[in-house]
């Protein structure tokens, strides 16, 4: 019976607490993780499946989280954004695009899909102008995705209000820090993707290991729930170089396994080439089978011209050969990269000196020395 009571008491205390708090601090402070998610993610897709299924593993971008794209210049960070609003806009969603470096090209973005007549953009002049700008919007709960480009381009106001060469060291740094846990808090609670693109620079003086790292100290890192480096390397046909091949690998990946790669063709002026994209992922997990210029699939056989326009023009045949896609990746073991490079702090031992080591173990005083040549002769000293 004390038992019975003592835990009654414990469960009323328990339920008094909840109410406490939930009074405090608002209706749904503490709730059961199931009933806050319910396991189903809110994606917004890439217009990549390879990108989708393999290297970010629930099928796109998640609403409520924050992303970094990383990678040197030229290498379709950019162009994978324009993408991802494209397809926002397709679900009905609105986009706030900060453009830290005023190089977006509208008729770029149309290219990709974009319609920029609903597309919003800011120009920050500062980076404390864009981080506003960001937690304003995000606030209303009206945007559903958020792209910063790029988080290196937002240099705080104390920095451009100086002389050039005046020591700016860590103000970037202190603005990160200061930013992005806000910017956290207010996507999860307004259910807002955040995309941040990062670019990278160099270490000075490292002669092993990764010299590339990112500008703005660790915040960013600490913040994102999924990074992900961007490379490349170049599309050719013959001497003509007409894109990139644009390769994905998540460094940090709280929802799917990280490591895993992906690529697709970016052609200059187009954007992300799917078609390619599919009938190479066809062939690889073996929905299609490509013979020289043709393709078979589902036991017909298409001329590749033939088999482009199908997937052009009918979004059912198209829909149906993206299933057979992600469901064979699903159940396949997915490519990861080998010898992973992890950037990381290097915390080096310090060792001590064997002259150090070598006066410990041996006696350092003439006495010392004495008084054991005494005792093994059995000498008083």
């Amino acid at each position: 019976m004390a038992k019975k009571a003592a835990s009654s008491e414990s469960s009323n205390k328990f339920q008094e607490a909840l109410d406490r708090l939930n009074k405090t601090y608002g209706v749904g402070t503490i709730l059961e993780l199931d009933s806050k998610n319910n396991n189903n993610y809110d994606v917004i897709s890439t217009g990549s499946i390879g990108f989708d299924w393999i290297t970010l593993g629930v099928g796109g971008f998640v609403k409520g989280k924050m992303y970094e794209l990383m990678g040197w210049e030229g290498t379709g960070k950019s162009t994978i954004c324009g993408h991802v609003t494209a397809e926002c806009q397709k679900q009905g969603g609105k986009v706030l695009y900060i453009d830290g470096e005023h190089a977006v090209d509208r008729k770029y973005f149309q290219a990709l899909g974009v319609d920029t007549t609903k597309m919003l953009i800011a120009q920050p002049s500062c980076g404390e102008e864009g981080f506003n700008i960001a937690m304003e919007m995000i606030q209303t709960g009206e945007i559903d995705l958020v792209i910063i480009d790029s988080d290196s381009s937002l240099i705080p106001k104390k920095v451009l209000d100086g002389e050039v060469g005046d020591s700016s060291i860590g103000k970037k740094a202190l603005l990160n820090s200061n930013a992005y846990p806000k910017l956290k808090g207010a996507l999860s609670q307004h259910n807002v993707c955040v995309i941040v693109i990062s670019q990278y620079r160099e270490k000075i003086g490292v002669m092993f290991g990764n010299p590339t790292t990112t500008q703005g100290g660790h915040a960013l890192k600490f913040y994102s729930d999924v990074r992900v480096e961007v490379s490349r390397s170049l599309a050719k046909d013959g001497d003509v170089t007409y894109g990139n091949i644009t390769k994905l690998k998540g460094i940090k990946n709280k929802m799917s396994p990280p490591y895993r790669l992906s690529q697709f063709e970016i052609v200059y002026g187009v954007g992300i080439d799917k078609f390619k994209e599919i009938m190479e992922l066809g062939n690889d997990y073996e929905i299609l089978r490509k013979y020289g210029k043709t393709i078979t699939y589902a036991d017909v056989k298409y001329p590749i011209d033939e088999f482009e326009a199908l997937l052009s023009d009918n979004p059912e045949f198209l829909q149906s050969i993206t299933n057979d896609i992600v469901a064979k990746i699903k159940q396949s073991d997915l490519p990861v990269e080998e010898d992973v490079e992890v950037e990381e702090d290097v915390i080096e031992e310090v060792q001590q000196p064997a002259i150090i080591e070598t006066a410990i173990a041996e006696p350092t005083t003439i006495y010392e020395q004495l008084r054991q040549q005494a005792l093994s002769n059995n000498d008083l000293i």
